[in-house]
């Protein structure tokens, strides 16, 4: 009896209005190819499609736009880039990227998703997640060796992107959460209360969008590395650190008298080694000298089996092996395409 009254009480009664609706078999299949759980949202490939549509119609070069990465990958706000930029050398106004750059990052960014609406502009968070391997690359460049680690990367948000295996997705994870739990305290977003925006913290949902994205690393020579069939390893992000720092001439490895090996910043005086016995310039040599030799190997980040990382990145066979610095993340040649619409 209440179902009755609910499908027939009203100005203009349910079961009226139900007639009026209609859904044909040729719709409801054209329905079924749309993720619709996706419906209404934003992503990062939505993002990158939307920066790069400003960017080409701004009729920026590549090396301006490769700036505009880099700048962003130190710094996530909009305001402190232009004033870093204003206090740069004169030697580095000079450049030909600077003008260009600096217009584009004060005319056509914002700070906040919030501020969009409003200014029509591109919010400067959303940068890094554009293109997360491209942000990375930025990162390694900058960042001392003796910083440049797996924890350290994974507290990064954007390296949750990546296409990992699962057991260095899950110390993405806790990367993502100490990020968003620890290093972000608040924010100064001036409609967060207004709008009611939640507050900073590790939220499960937007670490799933993240995880799905299933991102290549960008090698130095800006093209994506192969992605292993069961996703990148913790060893195959070190060597790909390393690979970085070596093919840019911004760091090298010096071999120790003891087999052991470090990361260094590339103008350091062997003088001032300890146990120095040779420059490494390439992982393909690193990797070589330790398939050959039993020697000892110095603590390294951590890999998702728990203990120092291994010589070479793994292959899911239990085994090592070179990794070449090229655009091969295996030299067994198996991977999937990259290539992203």
């Amino acid at each position: 009896m209440a179902t009755t009254n609910i499908m027939m009480d009203g100005a203009f009664p349910l079961k009226s209005a139900l007639a009026m609706l209609n859904m044909p078999p040729a719709m409801l299949k054209s329905m079924a190819s749309v993720d619709w759980m996706s419906f209404g949202k934003m992503d990062s490939h939505i993002y990158r499609k939307q920066i790069m549509e400003r960017m080409k119609k701004a009729a920026l070069t590549g090396e301006e736009m490769f700036m505009i990465y880099f700048l962003f990958s130190i710094v996530k706000n909009q305001k402190r880039v232009l004033m870093g930029m204003d206090s740069l050398p004169d030697t580095m106004k000079t450049m030909t990227w600077y003008t260009k750059v600096r217009a584009f990052v004060d005319s056509n960014m914002c700070q906040y998703v919030s501020q969009v609406t409003k200014t029509k502009k591109f919010p400067a968070v959303n940068i890094p997640v554009t293109n997360p391997g491209m942000d990375l690359l930025c990162w390694a460049m900058w960042t001392p060796p003796s910083t440049l680690t797996i924890t350290e990367m994974f507290r990064r948000p954007n390296a949750s992107q990546l296409a990992l295996n699962p057991m260095a997705q899950s110390q993405a994870k806790v990367g993502y959460a100490y990020y968003w739990n620890s290093v972000v305290k608040g924010t100064k977003n001036p409609d967060a209360k207004d709008l009611d925006l939640p507050k900073p913290g590790m939220k499960e949902d937007y670490y799933s969008n993240a995880e799905r994205d299933k991102y290549p690393l960008v090698l130095p020579n800006l093209k994506a590395q192969i992605i292993p069939d069961a996703g990148y390893s913790t060893d195959d992000l070190k060597i790909w650190m390393m690979n970085v720092k070596l093919v840019l001439h911004l760091g090298r490895i010096a071999w120790l008298k003891n087999g052991a090996y470090v990361l260094m910043d590339y103008s350091t005086d062997p003088k001032t080694v300890d146990n120095f016995s040779t420059w490494i310039d390439t992982t393909d040599e690193l990797l070589k000298r330790l398939s050959t030799r039993n020697v000892p190997i110095p603590p390294q980040p951590t890999t998702e089996r728990g203990r120092s990382a291994a010589p070479g990145p793994s292959t899911g066979t239990g085994r090592s092996t070179p990794t070449h610095s090229t655009e091969r993340a295996s030299s067994k040649g198996r991977g999937k395409s990259v290539e992203r619409k």
